[in-house]
């Protein structure tokens, strides 16, 4: 398993911190977000680096078997992320997990975003640092999925995916053609375009009154 973007991810939100600190709830941590019993009061820089693999590995290991589909660099990056910071526990039982194996990776993304609560003082509050890095992990889930004008997955239907007529076709082929001899207009003697964007349209008009022959419009 390459961990390098849930490296990028969980470095770019945890910060490096090479002396024992409190968390926002009161944990004690040190390195990149590193946790547990007896940490010491300081370490180097390569240290952080090997307790963040260490944690990765931990985190990997103990979620892999429960994920069904196969999962994208980017998916991956981001679940690991997300379990680093909530732990391995409620991550299998979140509504993200239950959705990834629904198939749902869309509504998996959404599910990220919920845990953006900390417990403050006895009490589950909604953290600003928490709701920026929810959003940054729902992007990088999404980040291998084909887009349009943004960051949510194109979903074509089939019955969208409807035959056009050979006349059709055939036009968006010409179409296709008289767009890429235009692009190159700079390369190619004016005489040649001439010919060939004549040839493409009494091509198209053919096409069209042979389909009318047939019956097709």
């Amino acid at each position: 398993m390459n961990f390098d973007k849930a490296k990028e991810l969980i470095k770019r939100w945890e910060g490096l911190r090479l002396q024992k600190y409190n968390d926002v709830a009161g944990i004690p941590t040190i390195g990149y977000g590193h946790t547990g019993p007896d940490l010491p009061n300081e370490i180097d820089e390569e240290e952080a680096e090997v307790l963040l693999d260490m944690d990765l590995t931990s985190a990997y290991t103990a979620i892999a078997g429960k994920i069904k589909p196969t999962l994208s660099d980017g998916e991956w990056a981001a679940i690991l992320s997300l379990t680093f910071n909530i732990g391995v526990g409620a991550f299998l039982g979140s509504t993200v997990l239950k959705r990834i194996n629904a198939g749902d990776k869309e509504g998996a993304a959404e599910a990220i975003t919920w845990w953006n609560k900390a417990t403050v003082n006895g009490q589950k509050v909604s953290v600003q640092g928490l709701v920026n890095r929810r959003e940054d992990e729902r992007k990088m889930f999404l980040s291998d999925l084909p887009t349009i004008g943004g960051d949510i997955p194109v979903q074509v239907e089939a019955e969208e995916l409807k035959p056009l007529s050979s006349s059709k076709t055939n036009g968006l082929t010409f179409a296709g053609v008289a767009t890429l001899v235009a692009d190159k207009l700079e390369l190619i003697p004016k005489e040649y375009v001439i010919v060939v964007l004549g040839v493409i349209f009494v091509g198209y008009f053919i096409n069209r009154w042979m389909d009318r022959r047939r019956g097709v419009h």
